[in-house]
């Protein structure tokens, strides 16, 4: 991505389709609006809430408070977007140590699952859910609250929380609802101890409730438009299937197997695949899990920390499924107003490859049966194989990025549309309409 980073505020990593919304609605609302949360660049003359555009607010605001970086604006998002992979594999080293990885070990880890993660197509498309950085970062925070007991990693927890919701809500309530499934889950396996604490409650109420009470108060407050659809959106028809997780997205893997297989592929908004070596080591776990089970022996999979988080996100996993808004959807209208819930499988993923790396290193290095330079190996081979799966995607859209010059700045105009600029200026037209 050299081409994007050498000139970020000179190109643009979508020309068509969300990518280009999501660059106009961010632009519009940094130079144009004079309120923080409406915007007036669509749906002329009664605009929108800048929480339904996709606009960025968070960062349309700082450019609003600091006009001097109107000029880059879009550059500052690219450079954003680009350089969120490295607290993203940085939050998720931590998670790896925090489980007992090694630093080696850890950064390959993190580096196979932050390369494969689904949010790198948000680059291409819709920009506002390309913050991968968000999850593994709040997750990270939610471990060291839980550990330390501290204050201020809560504080931390329920601050990044409530910046995701504010960058776009879709983002933000993945996190909150991972967070309520965690502590549910949590509190489920050690009620005798945990039941009778304040703490149990008081922490989940931060951690959630004030991020919900932040986005919805501003929500309330601020929205002039009554008569929003109240109808299903689309959960049902961009829902994760089976196959989102486990058919290869990039070739020539998924060449392979459209040509032995001809599966049918998922939408693009629920993809989330998990790469061939984690569906193989996930697999060996588990039938290892079910055997000690038989036998009666200790769980590998027991629930601790990390145990409890996968159980969380496979809670998650199921709202990305559709499958909570179908036997609640009744009693909780408001569940079947989501559309596109596949994105809401980003948790599973991110939890799930933590989890098979951490078991798959203990059960190869700590449990014996086999050299440590075999172990290794074995273990090199999980991140290893994610990455070299990640290089065709991220060849591929290499290609397309930078291509197609910045198109929101005064340095863009050329003589046909400084005509055209003219012309609708003399018509002295209200608004634009495409058609």
């Amino acid at each position: 991505y050299g081409d994007v980073l050498k000139a970020p505020n000179s190109v643009l990593l979508a020309d068509k389709g969300d990518g280009l919304k999501n660059y106009f609605t961010y632009a519009w609302h940094a130079e144009h609006d004079t309120g923080a949360l409406h915007f007036a660049g669509s749906g002329h003359p009664y605009g929108d809430h800048v929480f339904y555009t996709d606009g960025h607010p968070p960062l349309a605001w700082l450019v609003q408070w600091f006009p001097a970086l109107a000029p880059f604006k879009i550059g500052l998002l690219n450079v954003l977007l680009m350089l969120g992979l490295f607290p993203c594999a940085w939050a998720l080293f931590g998670i790896l140590r925090l489980h007992g990885l090694p630093p080696w070990a850890a950064a390959m880890a993190a580096l196979g699952i932050t390369l494969l993660q689904p949010q790198l197509y948000r680059l291409s498309g819709h920009l506002a859910l390309a913050h991968c950085w968000v999850f593994p970062v709040n997750w990270y925070a939610l471990m060291r609250s839980q550990s330390v007991r501290s204050a201020a990693w809560l504080a931390t927890t329920s601050l990044i929380a409530t910046l995701a919701m504010l960058i776009h809500p879709y983002l933000g309530l993945m996190n909150v609802l991972f967070i309520c499934a965690f502590h549910a889950v949590d509190l489920l396996f050690h009620w005798k101890e945990q039941s009778k604490q304040w703490g149990t409650y008081v922490r989940p109420f931060f951690a959630v409730g004030v991020p919900l009470l932040v986005f919805l108060s501003l929500l309330r407050l601020s929205d002039v438009n009554q008569d929003r659809p109240e109808e299903q959106l689309g959960g049902e028809e961009f829902r994760t299937h089976l196959s989102s997780l486990v058919l290869p997205t990039d070739p020539p893997p998924s060449d392979l197997v459209d040509k032995l297989f001809q599966p049918v592929r998922p939408d693009w908004e629920s993809l989330c695949y998990l790469g061939a070596a984690t569906i193989l080591f996930l697999f060996v776990l588990l039938v290892a899990e079910g055997r000690k089970l038989f036998l009666r022996r200790d769980s590998l999979l027991r629930p601790e920390e990390l145990g409890i988080a996968l159980i969380a996100a496979v809670l998650v996993l199921l709202f990305a499924m559709n499958i909570w808004q179908r036997a609640l959807g009744d009693l909780v209208p408001t569940l079947s107003q989501f559309r596109a819930t596949g994105r809401f499988a980003w948790v599973f993923y991110y939890v799930c490859t933590v989890f098979v790396m951490v078991r798959t290193y203990k059960a190869l290095l700590h449990q014996g049966g086999m050299s440590r330079v075999a172990a290794m190996i074995a273990f090199v081979a999980l991140p290893g194989s994610m990455v070299l799966e990640s290089l065709p995607r991220h060849a591929r859209m290499a290609s397309g990025m930078g291509a197609t010059p910045n198109h929101f700045g005064s340095q863009a105009m050329d003589p046909e549309m400084e005509a055209i600029v003219d012309a609708l200026g003399e018509l002295k037209a209200d608004g634009i309409i495409p058609l």
